[in-house]
């Protein structure tokens, strides 16, 4: 019993002087990561065609990479309306504070699918926490931000970020 009570008390003390110690900043999300976006699409779409789409829930995957300096790429794949839309990541900047709170900016491309969707790029923002150790990453988004990161909300999505790989440099 003395044993079970000293193993917790120190796992307790070490968890708390790794969280006390645990400060982010840039290079706090650097490396390889992958996502999963789950969110709704809270503005209709226009087809080609000129058939408006109601709002819809979709899911997506991503690759990115974070370079520990503010700049990121990556793809995605998602499905929206039962099609699958693939498309990157462009002027993709980040932000990390001491206290972990994450901000990132970015457009996401996708050249549409012809004849049935036309190419989209919409401007997100999304804010949320990193692990003090970049592990991981949870945030909520929305869509058509302004540069101050407010705005319109057409969209809203809650993403989680799993780090795969640090960079070689790393």
């Amino acid at each position: 019993m003395r044993y079970t009570i000293a193993v917790f008390a120190a796992v307790a003390v070490l968890a708390q002087a790794g969280f006390a110690q645990g400060t982010c900043s840039l290079q706090t999300l650097r490396g390889g990561y992958v996502g999963t976006h789950t969110g709704s699409s809270l503005i209709p779409i226009t087809l080609p065609d000129g058939t408006t789409l109601p709002p819809a829930p979709y899911e997506m995957l991503s690759r990115l990479s974070f370079d520990g300096q503010g700049h990121a790429t990556g793809t995605f794949i998602g499905i929206l309306y039962g099609l699958a839309i693939k498309g990157t990541y462009n002027d993709f900047t980040y932000e990390v504070n001491a206290d972990c709170t994450v901000k990132l900016k970015f457009t996401a491309a996708s050249p549409g699918i012809p004849g049935v969707m036309p190419p989209l790029a919409i401007p997100a923002c999304h804010e949320g926490v990193v692990l003090w150790d970049g592990t991981e990453a949870h945030l909520v988004g929305q869509t058509a931000c302004t540069p101050d990161g407010q705005g319109p909300v057409p969209e809203m999505v809650r993403t989680v970020l799993k780090r795969i790989g640090l960079p070689w440099w790393g």
